[in-house]
């Protein structure tokens, strides 16, 4: 018996005030005190478990067969046998269990959930510190039942392990799905540890509450995966005089191939460390696509009246300010189009008739309206303060998409206009 607990069970047994209770308990952990709930036999019992602070658990870490901790509320249920079994790993007790069985159980059910659907027989599972179990009789010590937690709860508090708060500083263009990917978590994760947030309330740097998952124990698993993987066709082109320089169009689509690979494939604690290809096999070749590509030269186009002398391009807006050039410096990157400073609430048009292929808010740029002209020609309008048209919609040359704001990260009320060609940025002016 550790002399934490012998302190504990001297109080106990001399019958101590709750004042002395307290300070032989004052080097106890959270966890050990909030477990102990005021009695002191059971704090003795905790103590012996020398739990991870409450903290750590979140708020749907379940103890006992029926109890849960819920907004910082422990509903407590004790041991049904008069000797509990305490899970430890390395030198750390982490938690107890009813039955050996159930501590067998705990053992076997990490391994099965790192190895969960392997098809592979001689998979294996190696855990970086000892996991072991002991029998705890609280009569024997004269204290009372230790707390116990349901095999699925045990397992489940061991793989989830200890979480540190930390913070993050929102960067030009985040979205909440893209702090979530970084950040290795749910979105619903995220939305639960910043209540309201949006991708639209996001500014650039204010801070987002995360946290850092720290297991108990590192579960390296190996096993050898076999599976099917696309072969990626290529493109072949041919010159066309019927589209101009720059434009392409499919002639005869690719088909992809297809290969069976065979990987030995290292996860830690369910995430891939390592993939090593020990062998593929072709089962279907992929076939080229061919692409007529563009040779005709573009025809010179004005913007001074607000329109295209040949048709090509209407300029969005007749009000035609630049206040950012194509090309200019963004930091690391450059501007892959021009701003167009109006009043917010202008409204401005589309530059040719296409298809709505996006129409909604996207990191840096604000609410975009994206449209498709067909022959790879792609034209982008951002920052906007409303928009009137949704995915899908057709929309002809002219035809209102929206209104100028400042969404995203824009520098006033102006609207963000590229010209994309098969996805590469072109300087709109060339084209207006």
């Amino acid at each position: 018996m550790n002399e934490k607990v012998k302190q504990a069970m001297n109080a106990m047994k001399d019958k101590c005030t709750l004042e002395k209770a307290r300070e032989m308990t004052k080097n106890f952990s959270r966890k050990q005190k909030i477990i102990a709930g005021g009695a002191v036999g059971v704090i003795a019992i905790a103590a012996i478990l020398s739990f991870s602070p409450l903290s750590d658990l979140g708020t749907a870490t379940h103890l006992g067969k029926t109890a849960a901790i819920q907004q910082n509320t422990l509903n407590k249920e004790k041991a049904a046998n008069d000797i509990q079994w305490l899970v430890r790993i390395g030198d750390k007790t982490v938690l107890a269990v009813n039955t050996e069985e159930d501590a067998k159980a705990v053992f076997e059910g990490l391994k099965t959930y790192y190895l969960n659907g392997s098809t592979d027989p001689n998979a294996t599972v190696v855990f970086d510190k000892e996991i072991g179990w002991d029998p705890y009789d609280a009569e024997a010590v004269g204290g009372d039942p230790a707390w116990v937690m349901s095999v699925p709860d045990a397992i489940a508090y061991i793989i989830k392990g200890t979480t540190t708060p930390k913070t993050y500083v929102v960067q030009g263009g985040d979205t909440v799905w893209d702090i979530a990917v970084k950040s290795s978590i749910s979105v619903e994760d995220l939305e639960k540890m910043n209540p309201g947030i949006t991708s639209s309330s996001l500014q650039i740097g204010s801070t987002v509450n995360l946290y850092d998952a720290k297991p108990f124990v590192a579960i390296t698993t190996t096993e050898t995966l076999v599976g099917a993987e696309s072969i990626p066709y290529e493109t072949v082109y041919e010159d066309s005089n019927t589209l101009y320089r720059g434009q392409s169009k499919v002639k005869t689509a690719g088909v992809s191939g297809s290969k069976n690979v065979t990987s030995q494939v290292i996860k830690q604690n369910g995430v891939i460390v390592a993939s090593n290809v020990l062998s593929e096999q072709v089962t279907t070749e992929p076939q080229n696509q061919v692409s007529l590509k563009g040779t005709a030269a573009v025809p010179a186009l004005t913007a001074s009246s607000g329109k295209a002398s040949s048709g090509i391009l209407w300029s969005p807006m007749s009000h035609m300010e630049v206040s950012s050039t194509y090309g200019a410096s963004r930091g690391s990157r450059r501007h892959e189009g021009i701003d167009l400073r109006n009043p917010a609430g202008t409204p401005f048009g589309a530059a040719a008739d296409g298809v709505v292929i996006y129409a909604g808010y996207s990191g840096s740029y604000g609410n975009i309206v994206k449209v498709d002209h067909g022959g790879g020609l792609q034209t982008y309008y951002a920052h906007c303060n409303s928009m009137s048209v949704t995915a899908g919609q057709k929309v002809t040359k002219g035809q209102t998409l929206g209104t100028v704001g400042s969404t995203g990260n824009a520098t006033g009320n102006v609207l963000h206009f590229e010209v994309r060609i098969n996805g590469v940025s072109q300087n709109p002016l060339n084209y207006l």
